[in-house]
């Protein structure tokens, strides 16, 4: 992408916001869930109900947050290709940025975090790093948050610890999140 040096502060400030604002709403919640959970996993046995609502609750609250910064994410390079600011100089890149937002898969909201984002400051794709760390265990973790949102049945809204085949839900969660404000942090200092 190619950048009007002017602008470019402003656009970051804009976005940094809007992170910092999602995150009060989301980070404290989510770390409190997760925890819960985690002291809870000692004893699965006596705890097991306690520990599927906290299942519940963590990946709800986790996928809500994703999905949130990147929307910020896609309506700031939206605002900035329209004013001007930005050209987008590949097709594809154009395309998921201008996707109507309810029809954006969860692979598309990685790639505009982690990979259209960074470009604007100049920045390589941090995608990879997702991709190939804690994509699968997302996925897995995203169909099951589709499943208690979009429950085709009864059994569907159940979240049970057989569905997350031995998976920890808090390292892939964690390890987003630290994915995320790396980026912030590079691109800050792009500046």
């Amino acid at each position: 992408m190619e950048q009007n040096p002017n602008h470019k502060k402003e656009l970051l400030l804009e976005l940094i916001k809007s992170f910092q604002i999602v995150g009060e709403h989301y980070m404290e919640s989510i770390f409190f869930l997760l925890k819960s959970r985690k002291d809870m996993l000692v004893d699965i046995d006596s705890n097991f109900h306690k520990i599927n609502t906290l299942t519940y609750c963590s990946i709800v609250m986790f996928f809500s947050y994703v999905e949130n910064t990147a929307i910020s994410i896609k309506r700031l390079l939206v605002k900035a290709l329209d004013s001007g600011v930005i050209t987008v100089n590949s097709k594809k890149q154009h395309q998921l940025v201008f996707k109507e937002e309810e029809k954006l898969s969860f692979e598309d909201t990685m790639k505009l975090t982690f990979s259209v984002y960074p470009s604007l400051f100049g920045e390589g794709s941090h995608y990879g790093d997702i991709k190939n760390n804690d994509l699968k265990t997302l996925h897995i973790l995203r169909n099951i948050r589709n499943s208690i949102i979009h429950p085709k049945g009864i059994e569907d809204m159940l979240v049970t610890l057989k569905q997350l085949d031995g998976k920890d839900i808090n390292l892939p969660m964690i390890s987003y999140i630290k994915a995320l404000q790396n980026l912030m942090n590079t691109c800050a200092k792009k500046i």
